[in-house]
C-alpha cells in the first residue's frame, strides 16, 4: 500500500514533489513514516473510490454519484438535495423554507404521516431533513437524508418520491411545527448557547432586514414564526421546488439497476417555474468588529464566542496552512492551544477550541474560538483565549506542533472517510462543485509539505485580533 501511495503521488498528483529517490522522500517526511502510511493510505483510498463511482447521465437537473459497495448489514446512505430561488425571488419565503423540508414528511397524497412513519420502520430505514449549521441557515437548497439497507432500498425511495412529488402540506401539521418551534424559540430567549450564536452570527452578516441572508434576532423570529402561513409554505413548493438543478449520491450496498427506475420516476418531468441561482455569500470586509455582553440570569454555564470572517475560500493558497493552524490552536480533539490553556491546564472551561471553515465558492471563511465556563470564570477565560491568539503570533508554531497536527488532521480525515453517511455528503457536494476526490488528496498533500514558516506566515498574514468580533453570555452580574 505504501509503495503504491508513492507512485501514486509521484505520478498524480499536479503539486511537484521534491525528491530524487524514495530514501528523498521518507527523508522528507519529518513526521516519521506513520505519517507516510497514513498519506498513501489516504491516496489508496482516493485513487481506488474515486475510479468505483458511477455517474450516470442527470435526470432533469439532478446529477447522480453512485457508489455501490459492501458494507456491515448491508447498510446505505442516501441523500439527496435540490436547489431553488434567487436572493431576489425568495426574498419574504425564509421562514417558509425553514419549515418547508419537515412540512413535507407531514403527509403526502397516499401516505399519512403515520403511514410514512410506519413504512420507514417496517423498512428499517430513517427519512430525515438536514438542517443548518450553528453558523447560520442555507436557504434556497432543500436536502433529505435516508439510511436503510440494502433489500429496502426501492421501497424507501419511493416514499422519497412521494414526499418529493406529492405533499400535501397540511395546515394542521404546520401549526403543530410552529407550536413546537415558538416553544424552541422561547427557551433559547433564556439560554447562553443559542443567545450567544444568534448575537455573534448579527455581528459578522451585516444585511438589510429584507436579505435572505439577514440574521434575524430571536424576537424578529418569533414574530416571523407567528406570521407565517400555510399559503406561503404551499407557494413556495409550487413556484419553486422542482428538479431543475440538484445532486443525489448513494453510498453502500445496493444495484445501480434497482434505484435508477424509481430515481427516473422521482425527478423526470419535474421543473419549477421560477429560475435557481445560488446566494452569495462572502465575507464583508467593511463590517466592524463588534464586542457584546448578555447578561442571562440564574445560569450554571456562560459562553465566549470570538472570531472574524476572512475573505478567503478553500481553494486559496493559504487554506491548507490555516487548517494547520486551527488545528493547532483549538481544532485539535485530544489537545490545543486553547484546549490545554483553559480546560486541560487552568481548569477555566468545561467545553472550549475554535473552528476554521471555507466556503468552496465565496470569499469566505470562519475563524470562530468558543469557550463554554462558569461565569465566575469570565476574565480569566477572555484573558487566556486573547493570551493564546497573541502568542500564536508572535512567537508562532513549533515543528514538533506542525507534525503532531499533521498525523491528527490525517488520522482524522481518515477516520472520517470510513463513515458512510459523511461520505454520501461529499459525493454530493462535489457533484455541485463539479469537484472530484483529486481536491482531497491534493489537499492533503499540501498539509503534509506545510512548513512552520508557512503556517506562521499565513496566520500573520491573516488572523488579526483587532478585527475580531466577541460575544459573552451568562450570568455575569454579582448578587
Amino acid at each position: 500500500m505504501v509503495l503504491l501511495g508513492i507512485w501514486y503521488l509521484a505520478r498524480h498528483i499536479q503539486t511537484k514533489w521534491e525528491f530524487g529517490t524514495i530514501t528523498d522522500l521518507l527523508i522528507s517526511l519529518n513526521a516519521g513514516f506513520h505519517l507516510l502510511v497514513l498519506l498513501a493510505g489516504a491516496l489508496w483510498f482516493f485513487v481506488t473510490i474515486e475510479a468505483r463511482i458511477k455517474h450516470p447521465e442527470p435526470i432533469e437537473g439532478i446529477k447522480l454519484a453512485l457508489l455501490p459497495k459492501k458494507t456491515r448489514g448491508g447498510s446505505v446512505n442516501v441523500r439527496v438535495t435540490l436547489r431553488y430561488g434567487t436572493a431576489e425571488s425568495l426574498k419574504g419565503f425564509v421562514q417558509a423554507a425553514e419549515f418547508l423540508p419537515s412540512l413535507m414528511l407531514r403527509g403526502t397524497k397516499n401516505l399519512t404521516r403515520q403511514q410514512i412513519q410506519d413504512t420507514l420502520d417496517r423498512n428499517f430505514a430513517r427519512l430525515t431533513p438536514a438542517g443548518g449549521s450553528m453558523l447560520g441557515r442555507n436557504i434556497g437548497s432543500l436536502t433529505f437524508n435516508i439510511v436503510t439497507k440494502r433489500g429496502n432500498l426501492p421501497a424507501v425511495l419511493e416514499v422519497l418520491r412521494q414526499v418529493l412529488r406529492e405533499p400535501t402540506l397540511p395546515a394542521s401539521e404546520l401549526e403543530i411545527m410552529k407550536h413546537e418551534e415558538l416553544a424552541a424559540l422561547e427557551q433559547q430567549r433564556s439560554e447562553p448557547i443559542g443567545r450567544a450564536f444568534v448575537q455573534f452570527r448579527r455581528l459578522l452578516n451585516q444585511y438589510p432586514k429584507d436579505d435572505v441572508r439577514y440574521v434575524a434576532t430571536i424576537e424578529e423570529e418569533i414574530e416571523q414564526v407567528k406570521g407565517l402561513t400555510i399559503d406561503q409554505i404551499r407557494t413556495l413548493y409550487k413556484d419553486f421546488i422542482g428538479a431543475q438543478r440538484g445532486e443525489l449520491a448513494i453510498v453502500g450496498d445496493f444495484e445501480e439497476s434497482d434505484v435508477l427506475p424509481i430515481l427516473a420516476k422521482s425527478f423526470e418531468g419535474w421543473k419549477a417555474p421560477k429560475p435557481f441561482e445560488r446566494v452569495p455569500r462572502p465575507a464583508q470586509p467593511d463590517i466592524k468588529p463588534g464586542r457584546e455582553t448578555i447578561e442571562i440570569p440564574d445560569k450554571e454555564n456562560a459562553i465566549f464566542l470570538t472570531g472574524s470572517l476572512l475573505p478567503m475560500n478553500d481553494t486559496a493558497p493559504d487554506y491548507p496552512a490555516m487548517v494547520a493552524g486551527n488545528f493547532i490552536l483549538g481544532g485539535g480533539a485530544l489537545s490545543s492551544r486553547i484546549s490545554d490553556r483553559l480546560r486541560q491546564k487552568g481548569g477555566l472551561s468545561y467545553n472550549a477550541g475554535s473552528h476554521f471553515v471555507a466556503s468552496p465558492i465565496d470569499l469566505r471563511a470562519d475563524v470562530l474560538i468558543m469557550a463554554i465556563y462558569n461565569p465566575i470564570n469570565v476574565a480569566k477565560v477572555v484573558e487566556g483565549v486573547d493570551d493564546e491568539v497573541a502568542k500564536l503570533l508572535k512567537d508562532g508554531i513549533t515543528a514538533k506542533e506542525l507534525e503532531a497536527a499533521k498525523a491528527g488532521y490525517l488520522r482524522q480525515e481518515e477516520v472520517g472517510r470510513t463513515n458512510d453517511s459523511s461520505l454520501v455528503v461529499t459525493l454530493g457536494q462535489n457533484l455541485y462543485l463539479n469537484r472530484t476526490m483529486k481536491y482531497d488528496a491534493e489537499l492533503e498533500e499540501k498539509i503534509r509539505k506545510l512548513t512552520p514558516e508557512m503556517v506562521n506566515a499565513a496566520l500573520r498574514k491573516h488572523l488579526d485580533p483587532k478585527k475580531f468580533s466577541a460575544v459573552k453570555a451568562g450570568s455575569f452580574e454579582k448578587k
